[in-house]
């Protein structure tokens, strides 16, 4: 699959979403929840820089925490290290986390504040494959995740953890987001025309939903996928000296129609970085400012129908990053 590259250089933490866990999530549902995972930069001989140590989580109630055993360098299809950062995400609701076991190169999922990992199957990450073109996305409560591949010439995945239960996706796909119960994964897929479509598909074996919506929401840089898996938000941003602040566009995949542009009066030099619906169809935004030295994060609600920002956090990511991890990125 085609990575979106806009999304994956933005760094930033985690946007609170506050949904009730899943039964299989009871235990973790009372713990802190991650904002973000970041691993540090270290520099070789001739001064270029490299993932090293352990992957970090920044918790809500202001711990970090390391997350021993996790791949810290992507790997290639010898197997060797490599000058990049292994896969890892954040579930929307900071509660659990995907990474690559360094010991024997297996994809698993646990609660970010520490617990029982589950072990996927192998044949989802061999190891002949190497990882530099792997991304993950989990879930927002962290039962599914996405599996792409950048290079475009794999498929992709949905996978349920509990069960194993697999959704194979298009290679042209990539995911862009979970709606907010899990059961949707909204895709992008760039057409021969230069247009984009936006995609739908289904984890109980429906048949996706696809539309070519409007320029201003294909070329969107975020979005985000109601729990109804149809209604959609896509985030249009504006500029770093905010003379041209971002916007918000909602699109209705099953119609077509499309709401009015709004403003968003994020503070200056801000981006979008991740918009989330709850569960019961509130939107929240994080923004995201700092491609160097330290990360800053400012997350809000939305009032879709003006606009209007409702502050709900900030926080800072340390400047020793060499790479970061948002919640439900």
């Amino acid at each position: 699959m085609r990575h979106n590259s806009a999304a994956a250089t933005v760094v930033a933490a985690v946007l609170a979403a506050g949904w009730a866990a899943t039964p299989a999530a009871a235990h973790a549902g009372a713990a802190p929840e991650a904002r973000a995972a970041w691993i540090k930069s270290c520099t070789d001989k001739q001064d270029v820089s490299y993932p090293c140590g352990q992957w970090r989580l920044i918790m809500r109630d202001g711990r970090t925490v390391t997350v021993p055993g996790a791949a810290a360098a992507a790997t290639d299809e010898k197997g060797v290290p490599q000058y990049q950062e292994a896969p890892f995400a954040v579930s929307g609701d900071g509660r659990w986390i995907a990474y690559l076991r360094a010991s024997d190169h297996r994809l698993v999922v646990r609660p970010a504040a520490g617990g029982r990992v589950t072990a996927l199957p192998k044949s989802l990450t061999p190891k002949a494959s190497g990882t530099m073109d792997l991304t993950l996305r989990l879930s927002p409560r962290g039962d599914r995740i996405a599996i792409d591949h950048t290079d475009g010439n794999k498929p992709g995945k949905i996978v349920t953890v509990r069960t194993g239960a697999t959704v194979n996706l298009p290679a042209d796909d990539v995911p862009q987001a979970f709606s907010s119960d899990g059961d949707e994964l909204l895709a992008t897929r760039n057409l021969t025309d230069n247009t984009t479509a936006l995609v739908v598909h289904h984890t109980d074996g429906r048949p996706p939903i696809r539309r070519t919506p409007p320029q201003v929401v294909g070329a969107a840089g975020v979005y985000a996928l109601a729990a109804d898996g149809r209604n959609v938000a896509a985030l249009i941003p504006g500029d770093y000296d905010g003379v041209r602040p971002p916007k918000l566009r909602e699109y209705d995949m099953t119609s077509g129609e499309m709401g009015p542009s709004l403003k968003l009066a994020a503070p200056k030099g801000y981006v979008p970085a991740v918009a989330s619906y709850d569960r019961v169809g509130g939107l929240g935004v994080l923004f995201y400012q700092g491609e160097s030295g330290v990360g800053h994060g400012w997350s809000a609600g939305v009032d879709t129908s003006t606009g209007t920002l409702t502050k709900r956090d900030r926080y800072t990511i340390s400047a020793a990053r060499y790479a970061a991890r948002l919640a439900g990125e």
